[in-house]
């Protein structure tokens, strides 16, 4: 379902947009349809740093490198504690599944992080209205 969602991110955040303006979504296309465990990208981050606050340079197993600057998507409950720099330097490289991980339970899925350059505006986007839902 993950991969579903991100494949069909900028689907769900125009869906998202009408709905909030009180218009009807438009459908998306159904798992059946299109999901496949071959398209849902595998790597594993190798090794990080911190190379300045809220910023992580990340390097993968397939040799490739990012430098992701995660301040736009600190909000909500989850990723929101992440703001405070002292806990977000707490992160740590999770050996079981290869990927970032904090002490509050926030982790990215390594997919996210290899891709974040395609994939950031969006997740931005969907982070900016994290603080205002309520359980």
């Amino acid at each position: 379902m993950e991969a579903w969602a991100e494949l069909h991110q900028d689907e769900l955040i125009a869906d998202w947009v009408l709905l909030h303006s009180g218009r009807s979504a438009a459908p998306i296309r159904t798992i059946k349809i299109e999901f496949s465990f071959m398209e849902h990208l595998i790597c594993r981050v190798e090794h990080f740093e911190i190379v300045a606050p809220y910023t992580v340079r990340v390097d993968f197993d397939d040799s490739t490198r990012q430098v992701i600057n995660f301040l736009p998507v600190l909000r909500g409950e989850l990723y929101g504690p992440l703001r405070d720099l002292a806990l977000f330097n707490r992160v740590s490289l999770d050996a079981e599944v290869h990927t970032l991980v904090w002490p509050n339970g926030a982790d990215f899925d390594p997919a996210t992080l290899h891709e974040w350059p395609r994939c950031a505006a969006a997740f931005a986007m969907m982070a900016s209205a994290w603080d205002s839902v309520t359980a």
